[in-house]
């Protein structure tokens, strides 16, 4: 076994991800006004980029969360991201492991829908401890890797496995390489709402009237909220986040990029 703990780290919420790849996209778009425009006074705009590059990689750092197993094998514990524990106050939370214990690396049904992926300490006495749960985020070459590494640096045992929940209980199956494929069906939705706010560039290009930019805006925005409205209805309100907070979060972003999607290429355009 290693000298040092072994760490499992976690995918950010969708949210947070579209937020980092926001800024990349305004930085990346800084920079190339710099090399079009070959213009002295567009070096001004070289410090902003760097700082929209900074602030999507501390953004990236915070919303990392990760399960820390000691070094000896006896206990996990589950370290929320910064993000977490400012904002909603969440902790560490430690969970001792009795020996001959395995984690179980699950992707659940219900009912014949997705239920979440789990990961579950299964100890030798039957009991079971839910030590992480999301509604996406997941995948089994990811957690094939991961089960292979804490079996070769830990005492502990893994596996990987399918639970349905269904009206004859709840069945436990193999997680096999042919049972893994998820329905892509909410991908060309999740892509086209994330790149909705730099629609605002586009807007500007046309027209420099703040009414129209403003209109537009409103437009796409409601058309955007309805989409992240039933974008949330699909996914499970036991491990996502609720609609509201959804909606919420989704709207300051659109506004904020949206404006400033605006005023880059205004910006550009002007010069």
């Amino acid at each position: 076994m290693g000298a040092r703990p072994y760490r499992i780290y976690f995918r950010p919420h969708l949210l947070f991800s579209l937020v980092v790849l926001s800024l990349v996209f305004l930085a990346t778009m800084l920079v190339l006004a710099i090399l079009v425009e070959r213009d002295r006074e567009n070096l001004n705009l070289i410090l902003p980029g760097l700082v929209l590059f900074v602030l999507a990689y501390y953004v990236r750092r915070a919303t990392l969360s990760w399960l820390r197993i000691s070094e000896d094998g006896k206990e996990i514990v589950k370290v929320p991201s910064w993000f977490e524990r400012r904002i909603t106050g969440e902790r560490q939370r430690v969970t001792e492991i009795p020996p001959g214990s395995e984690l179980l690396f699950c992707r659940q049904f219900g009912y014949g829908a997705l239920n979440g992926y789990f990961i579950i300490l299964c100890a030798p006495d039957g009991a079971r401890t839910i030590l992480w749960s999301a509604a996406r985020g997941a995948n089994r070459r990811w957690w094939a890797r991961v089960a292979d590494e804490v079996q070769k640096g830990t005492p502990l045992k893994a596996r990987l496995a399918t639970q349905t929940l269904s009206t004859d209980g709840l069945q436990e199956t193999e997680w096999t390489p042919e049972s893994r494929r998820i329905p892509w069906k909410n991908f060309v939705i999740v892509v086209p709402l994330g790149l909705s706010p730099f629609l605002g560039g586009l807007v500007r290009y046309f027209t420099a009237r703040p009414s129209l930019i403003g209109g537009w805006g409103v437009l796409i925005w409601l058309v955007g909220a309805g989409t992240a409205w039933r974008l949330s209805r699909s996914v499970p309100r036991r491990v996502g986040p609720s609609t509201a907070i959804m909606l919420v979060a989704w709207t300051m972003e659109f506004f904020v990029f949206y404006l400033a999607a605006a005023l880059v290429v205004g910006a550009i355009i002007g010069r």
